[in-house]
């Protein structure tokens, strides 16, 4: 495992763990960095004195997703065929989306820039959603040739609704904070400079009340909202398997790297 240390930042006040990605510009997530993550969130969960968090990061993106630029979300098997390869590496990716989707302790995210892809199911995670005027939302997967994955395609539509999850997942164009929130995508749009300190100050007033009780009513929420996360998981890699070794997924990722307008063939 990468050492990961420098890229997950901590700090408890108040009861609140504010939870700072550290990997800027974009925050591009991978297996370490999704398992660190997770681990925190988890650990945090084990402290008294920790009754919620603030999930924040720094730089120009919240998080910008996978970095296909050096390989996606999973290094390569070797040895392997690349398609199972792919299936390997996105399965263990995708159980440490379930291990923080399933985070014991309500989450505010203080959303400072872009959440594309999985960076977008990083806000799905988050219980109440703080956006800058910068930040913008994207599920760019079927530019990229690919189908949705994170549990994006069944958790997205839950909390916005089928039209507004059928306009951002069919388009996979960017939805800007003023449009995020008539979605209800976000709860609340600020100055960036007062996205983190706005986030606290939600964290604040949610922990008023018990923080038992505010840990099992999450729970029952949590478990309505994320139902079998792991099915639709299972689902979407499969569907993601399908379409990984074809080349308009190939032609999608190129494109993307090289900032052009892909070309596809349908095969």
């Amino acid at each position: 495992m990468r050492d990961t240390s420098s890229e997950i930042e901590l700090e408890i006040k108040d009861h609140i763990g504010i939870v700072t990605m550290s990997r800027p510009p974009h925050n591009f997530t991978d297996l370490d960095f999704m398992t660190s993550l997770a681990d925190t969130l988890w650990n945090l969960s084990l402290d008294r004195e920790v009754w919620i968090v603030v999930l924040a990061a720094r730089g120009k993106s919240f998080s910008a997703g996978a970095d296909f630029a050096q390989g996606g979300v999973a290094p390569e098997t070797p040895d392997v065929h690349p398609v199972e390869s792919f299936r390997l590496g996105t399965r263990k990716f995708y159980d440490q989306a379930v291990r923080i989707l399933r985070a014991p302790l309500p989450i505010v995210g203080a959303i400072n820039g872009a959440a594309v892809g999985a960076g977008l199911g990083l806000v799905l995670a988050c219980d109440f959603k703080v956006a800058s005027k910068e930040a913008w939302f994207c599920a760019p997967f079927v530019k990229l040739g690919i189908h949705p994955g994170f549990g994006i395609s069944s958790l997205l539509p839950k909390l916005i609704g089928a039209k507004n999850a059928n306009d951002m997942l069919l388009s996979g164009r960017r939805v800007k904070s003023n449009e995020a929130l008539e979605f209800q995508l976000v709860d609340e749009v600020v100055e960036k400079e007062d996205v983190l300190s706005r986030a606290v100050e939600v964290a604040g007033s949610i922990i008023q009340s018990s923080p038992m009780a505010l840990r099992s009513t999450r729970k029952t929420l949590r478990d309505t909202y994320i139902g079998a996360i792991e099915d639709v998981l299972v689902h979407e890699l499969d569907r993601q398997c399908e379409l990984i070794g074809t080349k308009d997924a190939k032609e999608g990722v190129a494109a993307s790297l090289e900032k052009r307008q892909a070309n596809y063939t349908n095969s």
